[in-house]
């Protein structure tokens, strides 16, 4: 079986009418999944956020760097929020490939398809192991 690529979706969640926001999100999400990926679309944990108003920006993004850590790569979606831009610096500087296009990743995760390290189970990552 061949390994689908986990991708993590960032962009606003709380900047702009959150309905809208979230629907973005898994509209895209719906895209890469009909495209053979495997998506997470945090702006749907904002219903965690709405279950439990407390949580902090700080523990939400703490959270979110956890599951990037997990993906394959990153996709930055447009708008504006400082969480996705925080992420997408912390996906880079943990070797984490980042894209702001579907068509630039979906090319990326057909050349690297069956180039799964063995060390961390990353596709196409050239790492020794995280």
């Amino acid at each position: 079986m061949i390994k689908k690529p986990m991708i993590y979706v960032a962009g606003p969640i709380t900047v702009g009418p959150h309905p809208l926001n979230i629907r973005n999100g898994i509209d895209v999400g719906k895209t890469l999944r009909e495209l053979g990926m495997i998506p997470f679309i945090p702006m749907v944990d904002f219903l965690y956020m709405v279950v439990y108003p407390h949580t902090t920006w700080e523990e939400n993004l703490d959270y979110d760097e956890q599951i990037i850590l997990r993906c394959d790569a990153l996709l930055r979606i447009p708008g504006e929020s400082k969480g996705a831009d925080r992420e997408v610096e912390f996906a880079r500087s943990n070797g984490i490939p980042v894209f702001f296009d579907i068509a630039s990743l979906h090319e990326w995760t057909q050349l690297n398809a069956q180039k799964v390290n063995t060390d961390c189970g990353r596709i196409g990552c050239l790492c020794s192991g995280r």
